[in-house]
């Protein structure tokens, strides 16, 4: 999506931009929604109109911050989410474009059509997990998977000559979800990051999984991290921005790694709690001995509470960053309540000890070229693997792998907690970028789950018995 205009206002652009894809989109939207959302609200109606007061007091205070800041940049780029929003909600309910500087949104009307707006649901889609948690979202009885998915692995990988720097992001979902699009957006704001390109879903604005690479050469990505600390959740309010709409203002206006994480930590909402990896590629320099300073940060998010650090020294002497579900710094692990949780349930739920990071630290320095980069992050042999044993029966699980493929795992297992057994869920796709293809915002992508050597996923073979929508998806998946 191009804007041409730079003397649009960012609302205008925003909202000219959501209007067009939205048109673009809309079939491959309905689809989207028709697997993902089907039914959503069926036996936990009061859960939902909850969570529907809930977004909708979030979504008038911050349209509220916006009319009281209308000179503010931070609230005009707030305002440019918001009305690509609207755009894209016009257009999938054909309206005409309407380019008045309102904000009437769907989700603020008292529609009966639906207790939620989709659209809404699926920009939300990661914060929904720890709104889940605050409004103890029950199981649905006639829904055989009732997890909250949210894992995902992650690599940043410098080679030994300092000849290339790889980044990649696995997204584990629900097989349901594998309705892709890769996208770019190029605004006219004059900020740094004012084009950027990310995996993403149709309808969506934000990347969801997330991995996205700016024109200021920054790459980002993340993968979610699970708060057990109950109390945090008190401190989930709509007085704050969604993590969906803060990466956006960040992503657009920050130039360097450092304003990236103070721009996205403004107005903390303690939803999507992950750990981010920010990559500033202007800093590296292909075969030379870089600054041990300013070229990877980590960030890491609670209600509440973020922690980030400069990694730059870490990644120079281990040559590798990994990312895989496991808060880092202490102060978050303890604030998590991660120590009682490991006590309780055992050394797969810590850093140190969960499966994918031994295999990314046994297997880190396989990767040579981007073909290595890929096999790494698209490597799951869990009945071979000894990392991937586990106290189940059968003795191992595919959750334990780089790319899972939970269909693989046995219905009629034994397994100590939910995550290592049978589900929907797999590592959907591959995004690999490096020193050169940032350069102009591009990225090596597969779509699909991993084979080889696993069977190819093939839903003429469907091991969900009917019990997954997949409408619009290819049948076979090679």
């Amino acid at each position: 999506m191009d804007i041409k205009k730079d003397s649009l206002e960012f609302w205008k652009q925003g909202y000219a931009a959501g209007y067009l894809e939205g048109k673009a989109t809309r079939d491959l939207i309905a689809l989207h929604i028709r697997n993902t959302l089907s039914n959503h609200c069926d036996g936990i109606m009061k859960y939902c109109q909850t969570l529907r007061q809930f977004i909708r007091d979030n979504v008038k205070w911050m349209i509220q911050q916006i009319m009281q800041n209308k000179e503010d940049q931070y609230w005009n780029q707030i305002a440019l989410t918001l009305f690509q929003f609207k755009g894209i909600q016009d257009a999938y309910y054909h309206r005409k474009p309407r380019l008045k500087f309102e904000l009437d949104l769907d989700v603020l009307s008292d529609s009966e059509e639906y207790v939620i707006e989709p659209l809404m649901m699926l920009q939300l889609h990661g914060d929904l997990k720890d709104l889940r948690y605050k409004f103890k979202k029950p199981k649905v009885p006639h829904k055989l998977f009732n997890k909250n998915n949210g894992h995902c692995s992650a690599l940043v990988k410098l080679l030994p000559d300092h000849s290339d720097l790889f980044f990649a992001h696995v997204t584990w979902m629900s097989y349901s979800t594998m309705l892709r699009m890769q996208k770019k957006y190029k605004f006219k704001t004059g900020n740094a990051g004012q084009t950027y390109a990310f995996s993403g879903y149709p309808g969506t604005i934000s990347s969801i999984d997330d991995f996205i690479v700016t024109s200021a050469r920054l790459a980002i990505l993340e993968t979610t991290i699970t708060n057990h600390n109950e109390t945090l959740n008190n401190y989930i309010t709509p007085q704050t921005i969604p993590s969906w709409i803060r990466t956006q203002a960040a992503q657009r206006t920050a130039s360097t790694v450092k304003e990236w994480i103070d721009i996205f930590a403004k107005h903390n909402s303690g939803t999507y709690n992950n750990q981010w990896v920010i990559v500033d590629y202007k800093k590296f320099k292909s075969g030379q001995r870089m600054q041990d300073s300013e070229l990877i940060y980590v960030l890491e998010q609670l209600p509440l509470i973020t922690e980030h650090r400069d990694m730059t020294g870490h990644l120079l002497n281990s040559t590798y960053w990994p990312n895989y579900n496991r808060a880092y710094f202490p102060k978050i692990q303890i604030a998590m309540d991660m120590p009682t949780t490991v006590k309780n349930k055992g050394d797969w739920f810590s850093h140190d000890g969960a499966p994918r990071g031994k295999i990314f630290a046994r297997d880190h320095k396989n990767v040579v070229d981007m073909d290595s980069m890929i096999r790494l992050m698209r490597s799951n042999n869990f009945k071979e693997d000894p990392l991937c044993r586990c106290n189940c029966t059968p003795p191992y699980s595919s959750d334990n792998a780089i790319s899972c493929r939970n269909d693989l795992n046995d219905k009629n297992g034994i397994y100590p907690f939910d995550d290592l057994g049978f589900d929907d869920q797999g590592g959907t796709d591959v995004k690999v970028t490096n020193s050169h293809l940032i350069k102009s915002l591009q990225f090596t992508a597969i779509a699909g789950p991993t084979h080889d050597p696993l069977p190819v996923f093939d839903w003429n073979n469907d091991p969900f018995d009917g019990n997954v929508p997949h409408f619009g998806q290819p049948s076979r998946w090679t």
